[in-house]
């Protein structure tokens, strides 16, 4: 299995020294590379064509330094998979089905449609190896007078700042992946979400069949809606604190409804007490109106509405 590892890599010059000897120098002039990416295989031995092109890209200083570890992270899963399948890499033969870039090619949309790898991850990666394999030809590192691929060009419509319709035209090839999120709703390695019933009956199997910190996880993950990652690092004291912010946020609201209660029943207190004196004020109005009661001498009279 390959593998991708990172150096510290620093420029040296080759010069002839007087007796003839080959003699290295280091160059001041240059800054070093840290984490440079280099892929080896399985024997230990390095890729000396795709380290040349790391090196290349990253000694130019126009690509950063994460997109050349991004790339080479695309060409470790295209080197695991030539040594997984035994295959050369300089494989070209004339039967285009025999060729290693298209069963390559192959293999990543299987992954795609499997939900193993999303398709923005397929089409970089192959759209990497291309761009080794033209960088390869260029210096003539293949070695190989088949045809690899057909290029195409693509003309895409774009307006610039000034509102003038423009043509941009990009260099394809038959063996891009395009980048086409699926149909519908997918989540990761494509799983669906349980069904209500179905997720009863999983907490109740758990419950009677499984350990207990399987069915406690579970039922957290469901009611909660955590993701795993989230529910293993989930402690004691982390439940212990949600108990006791909500046994308080419940004590609050107890507190609150009972203070809202007593002033309701003040108020409606006040209310039934301040009926009944008007009552009685009415009352006694009547009586000295009719002649049966005269208000006393520092009595309060209460008159009428219409008095």
């Amino acid at each position: 299995m390959a593998r991708l590892d990172y150096i510290h890599y620093d420029f040296y010059e080759a010069s002839l020294s007087e007796n003839g000897e080959l003699v290295w120098t280091k160059q001041t002039d240059k800054a070093p590379i840290e984490r440079l990416p280099q892929i080896y295989w399985e024997n230990h031995s390095g890729w000396d064509e795709v380290n040349a092109w790391a090196l290349d890209r990253a000694a130019s200083g126009t690509v950063d330094d994460e997109t050349v570890r991004r790339t080479m992270k695309h060409l470790c899963r295209y080197a695991d998979f030539t040594e997984t399948e035994q295959l050369d890499w300089r494989h070209f033969p004339v039967r285009r089905e025999h060729q290693v870039l298209r069963k390559f090619r192959k293999h990543l949309i299987e992954q795609r449609d499997e939900g193993t790898l999303a398709s923005s991850t397929a089409s970089n990666c192959m759209s990497t190896v291309i761009q080794f394999y033209r960088f390869a030809d260029l210096h003539n590192l293949i070695g190989n007078s088949a045809p690899m691929w057909k290029d195409r060009l693509a003309v895409m419509p774009y307006h610039d700042t000034a509102g003038f319709k423009r043509t941009a035209v990009r260099l394809s090839s038959d063996l891009s992946i395009p980048n086409r999120n699926p149909i519908g709703l997918t989540l990761e390695d494509g799983l669906l979400p349980l069904h209500a019933d179905h997720m009863n009956q999983l907490v109740a199997h758990t419950a009677k069949h499984e350990t207990e910190e399987l069915h406690l996880m579970l039922s957290t993950g469901f009611f909660t809606g955590g993701r795993v990652g989230s529910l293993r690092y989930v402690v004691i004291g982390c439940l212990t604190l949600e108990w006791s912010q909500s046994s308080r946020g419940n004590r609050n609201r107890s507190r609150r409804h009972a203070s809202q209660k007593r002033i309701h029943d003040l108020s409606l207190y006040q209310v039934q007490e301040d009926d009944s004196r008007q009552a009685k004020c009415r009352s006694g109005v009547q009586r000295g109106v009719h002649g049966l009661q005269k208000p006393r001498l520092g009595q309060r009279r209460c008159l009428s509405d219409s008095d």
